[in-house]
């Protein structure tokens, strides 16, 4: 792709130097919000058709060119980000007067805003998804294992009996409740921020609650200096994973402490496991 406009800086300023550019650029780590970026656009070109602000045949040659951005599309790092590489593209392809339509009534600032927040519900979900599959996978080892005794341990030394069913579940309840952080953080990610503009609003009557609608919104961030500013999800994502990794790293010390000679309760398998160069006797859990 060729930059043949500076739409960013038109005749105001001259080129940015290719340090200052290096700096500033996002390109390297944009491409993960891509296609929320595409989705945004498309979603923003049927809201102005929706309030009479731009016509139907704009919108539909800015849309064809939208839709035809794949995975081989390779953002220019003296562009700045991908919401300037998209913006030229459309321009280069459809020209200035129509694709320059694209950037109608809305900023990079609510729309990087908007991208994070489909990026990280999408996260989200799958990390939620990836919980239920562990679950599943305890709880069906509970239902078989209610009549297997053993020890529970406090400082490592023999407390009291207890079945193999009452461990495992005890994973599953911590489990559950990172499903509650998670589910509890999507509710405040799924909240829209595009239409805020830069940080003030925009003076053309846009229809905020119709564009959250297009992209699977449960609402908008109302405010939009909030809306346009705030990263605080991505702090409470940060936290839940640490504490969801935490509940995992009790499950996989556990079993690699009863793979030990000393304790011999579980063999963990020979594709999850090596041996040493020096001690060929020894099995080592190394993907736990």
């Amino acid at each position: 792709m060729t930059n043949d406009i500076d739409i960013l800086r038109g005749n105001r300023l001259s080129k940015t130097s290719d340090l200052a550019s290096s700096f500033i650029s996002s390109t390297d780590d944009d491409l993960l919000i891509l296609d929320p970026v595409k989705k945004i656009n498309i979603a923003h070109m049927l809201m102005l058709v929706k309030q009479n602000i731009l016509d139907k045949k704009t919108a539909n040659k800015c849309i064809k060119t939208l839709k035809s951005i794949d995975d081989s599309f390779e953002l220019d790092s003296s562009l700045e980000d991908v919401h300037m590489n998209v913006e030229s593209f459309v321009i280069n392809r459809i020209g200035s007067e129509t694709g320059g339509q694209l950037n109608l009534a809305k900023s990079r600032n609510d729309q990087v805003a908007t991208a994070i927040r489909m990026t990280t519900r999408t996260f989200i979900l799958s990390i939620l998804t990836s919980i239920h599959d562990l679950q599943k996978v305890i709880l069906n080892l509970a239902k078989t294992h209610t009549d297997y005794l053993m020890p529970s341990f406090t400082h490592l030394q023999h407390a009291q009996i207890i079945t193999l069913s009452h461990n495992l579940l005890a994973h599953y309840d911590s489990l559950s409740r990172d499903v509650d952080r998670f589910q509890e953080t999507y509710d405040r990610v799924n909240k829209s921020p595009q239409g805020s503009g830069a940080i003030a609003s925009v003076i053309i009557h846009v229809d905020r609650d119709y564009i959250a609608k297009l992209l699977g919104f449960n609402g908008i961030v109302e405010n939009s200096i909030d809306a346009t500013t705030t990263r605080d999800f991505c702090i409470e994502l940060l936290s839940n994973l640490t504490l969801l990794m935490l509940n995992i790293e009790k499950i996989v010390n556990e079993l690699v402490l009863w793979s030990t000679s000393e304790f011999s309760y579980v063999e963990i398998s020979d594709e999850f496991s090596s041996t040493s160069s020096i001690m060929p006797q020894k099995k080592n859990p190394v993907i736990a």
